[in-house]
């Protein structure tokens, strides 16, 4: 019996690379989940003039637009197409809130719409951990300015990805929420209570998200500026992030108890069993001959350091290539920042060489997670930068993940082959 092809409904009012691409467009907005999927420009045609809106009621002579309780609204263009809100246009969301009328606008608006659309589902590919930074995290940052500023910021740089045309209004309004949310942040940590310690909590991942994407074209994140000495110029989202940690490990019992708790959420019987088999046992520990031997003068207090920042990047690398529902492989690289000792951190910062070659191999768990759009490219951009401060003399050691890059970037574009064909 001839098979019958299945039926599907054409979309006519899909985004424009959908109808290239001639595939159905789920029509989202402002991005459908293809183009956000990609971090590529996602563009609807334009509606029609001549075609009448039955949500719109009758306007007075002033522009504006009432509402069938005869209550005027300004008439305001989509945010979405093509004219974008202006910042400077405040928006009195309540009247028994007037600061806040004054203080957040309708961009503002926009921004929080698009991260609890779009942005809040590309931390992690685990549905309850979607849930958490989707509705929780926004509704706790509802009493905590400076966790909604963090959430616009990273929402403003999501958006320019998805909306290049718009990118230096969208970076500019990401870099004022961002400068406007972290004094407020280490005020609240100076004086944490159990009232914040959520949202501090909350406002370290989303401040290191926010670091990772704003170094779009550069490989900074482990580098302190040269023009600055070493001891003053720690990276300053790694502190951020080792601070929030040890918020949680701090004040775990209520934390871990609340809101956060699947976000949060550590298998340590995962960890055990990492610890005790780990993958590619033999690679890693080839890396100890380097500080074993006389080629990389350390101290006694650096090897423990070199050893320590190793034992968790094993253990990371084997959780995060086992199978498992309950591993979140984005979370789980995240966290090696965090774990590894300050001094490890210091090493990298004075450049010393045995730091620099087990940080290549950080670039192991990037590869893993290089379909986040905040993470995306940030592999090669390091590898790049390390290559180019060891010197050729160091290939061998790096050999590793510089195989490994090459090899994540194929199936990449092999996947994204498959999917255009």
């Amino acid at each position: 019996m001839q098979a019958t092809r299945r039926h599907h409904q054409k979309s006519r009012t899909g985004c424009m690379t959908c109808k290239q691409k001639k595939i159905k467009c789920d029509e989202l907005k402002p991005a459908c989940q293809y183009c956000i999927l990609r971090s590529i420009p996602c563009t609807y045609p334009s509606p029609k003039s001549s075609s009448p809106n039955p949500n719109h009621g009758p306007r007075t002579p002033n522009g504006q637009i009432t509402n069938s309780l005869g209550v005027s609204t300004p008439s305001v263009s989509s945010p979405f197409i093509s004219t974008p809100l202006t910042s400077a246009t405040p928006l009195a969301l309540s009247s028994c809130h007037p600061a806040v009328g004054a203080q957040w606008s309708l961009s503002d608006l926009e921004l929080l719409h698009f991260y609890t659309a779009s942005t809040s589902l590309t931390f992690s590919n685990v549905p309850a951990r979607r849930h958490v930074w989707q509705y929780v995290v926004p509704q706790i940052a509802f009493s905590h300015d400076f966790l909604l500023h963090g959430l616009l910021a990273l929402a403003a740089l999501h958006l320019s990805r998805i909306s290049p045309k718009r990118k230096d209004s969208l970076w500019a309004s990401a870099s004022t929420h961002h400068a406007i949310a972290l004094p407020m942040f280490r005020s609240a940590v100076e004086s944490i209570n159990s009232l914040n310690r959520h949202a501090c909590s909350a406002f370290g991942v989303l401040v290191t998200v926010y670091e990772w994407a704003s170094t779009e074209h550069t490989s900074n994140l482990f580098f302190a500026n040269a023009e600055y000495s070493t001891e003053a110029s720690t990276i300053e989202w790694v502190q951020l992030l080792r601070g929030s940690a040890k918020i949680v490990s701090c004040y775990y019992e209520e934390v871990a108890k609340g809101p956060l708790e699947p976000v949060l959420r550590w298998d340590n019987t995962a960890e055990l069993e990492a610890e005790a088999n780990p993958a590619e046992s033999a690679k890693f520990s080839a890396l100890e001959q380097l500080w074993d031997s006389t080629r990389v003068p350390v101290t006694a207090a650096e090897v423990d350091s070199l050893q320590e920042a190793l034992r968790w990047l094993k253990i990371i690398y084997t959780m995060m290539t086992t199978p498992s529902s309950n591993n979140d492989p984005a979370s789980a690289a995240l966290s090696w920042p965090a774990r590894v000792p300050e001094h490890y951190l210091s090493m990298v910062s004075e450049r010393q060489p045995a730091a620099l070659i087990l940080l290549t191999h950080f670039c192991l768990l990037l590869n893993k997670v290089e379909d986040f759009w905040w993470i995306r490219g940030m592999s090669r951009r390091l590898l790049q930068e390390i290559h180019q401060t060891l010197g050729a003399e160091w290939e061998t050691w790096i050999a590793w993940p510089l195989q490994d890059l090459v090899l994540s970037e194929f199936k990449q574009q092999s996947s994204l082959k498959a999917i255009q064909t």
